[in-house]
This record gives structure tokens, sequence and C-alpha cells, in this order.
């Protein structure tokens, strides 16, 4: 995301040796410290701060298997190889995964767990609006975006045939 704008352009630099993008890491590694940080130090304990963290990050994993077995049947009709298999495990899986879902609204649990989705759903919703916004002000990045997927795509697709 760095090499398109989304980020500071310095987030996607390669460790020389590694060739692994130690800054990303270390910024994602602060970024996700500071919310237990702060509740540790407001008193909460560690089962508490993990329990509380990792379910929204776990909502995060959630909704983007939601995302991906929408996508999936979608990119394979695109490539004229979706089969009825492949509707019926996505479906399977959204249903599932939807469930897992669902059993973080109802019945409702006990606080704070009876908040923490909808504080995922803001957050979800404020990485929405980043993107509308970068969509809107920058349109070449998304156009970028979309350009380096498809040549990956058609790279890799090729690669497999062969």
């Amino acid at each position: 995301m760095s090499r398109h704008g989304i980020f500071h352009a310095s987030a996607g630099d390669a460790h020389e040796t590694n060739a692994t993008p130690h800054k990303a890491v270390t910024i994602a590694a602060i970024i996700s410290f500071i919310p237990a940080a702060i509740l540790s130090l407001k008193g909460a304990g560690d089962f508490d701060i993990y329990g509380w963290v990792g379910t929204v990050a776990t909502l995060g994993f959630i909704t983007t298997y939601i995302i991906v077995s929408v996508a999936a049947p979608v990119y394979l009709k695109r490539r004229g190889e979706l089969k009825a298999t492949h509707i019926v495990t996505a479906t399977i899986s959204i249903g599932i995964l939807g469930l897992a879902i669902l059993g973080n609204l109802y019945p409702v649990p006990p606080a704070p767990y009876n908040w923490l989705p909808y504080l995922f759903f803001a957050l979800l919703l404020g990485g929405i609006a980043w993107v509308v916004v970068i969509h809107k002000f920058h349109p070449h990045v998304i156009d970028e975006i979309h350009r380096e997927t498809s040549f990956n795509s058609a790279r890799f697709s090729t690669e497999s045939e062969g």
C-alpha cells in the first residue's frame, strides 16, 4: 500500500539483506501494541486484554474470510472456471462465518464483549471511508492497484498452466 501512496512511501521499504518490509512490520506492531498498553495502564488484566483485542481481531479475520468467499466465485466466473461446487462451498462458508459473527451479537454477551462487534464495525467503516477518500481524491492509486493485481493474476495463472 505504501508503493501506491496509501501510506508513507518509506513504510514500503524492504530490508537490504532480508528483503522484508521491516518498517511496515514495526509500524503495525506499534499500532497493535497501543490498545493493549492503554488497557493495561487502565488496570485491565492480561487475559481480559487478550480476550477483548482478540475478539476484535477475530471479527476482522471472519469478515475477511466472508469477503474472500464472495469474491472467489466472482473471480472464477470472470475466468470462466466457475462450477456449482464452488458456489455451494462459498455459500456454506458464508453461512458458517455469518453464524460466528451472529454468535458475537446474540445472545447478547456481557460487557464489554457486547460492544466489541460495534467497535469492530466502526473500525471497518473507518477503513472503508479511507478507501473512499483515496478513490475520490487519488483515483490513479486504485487504477494502479487494479493493474498490478491483474498483472499478477495473469502471471501466476500462466505459470501454473505451463
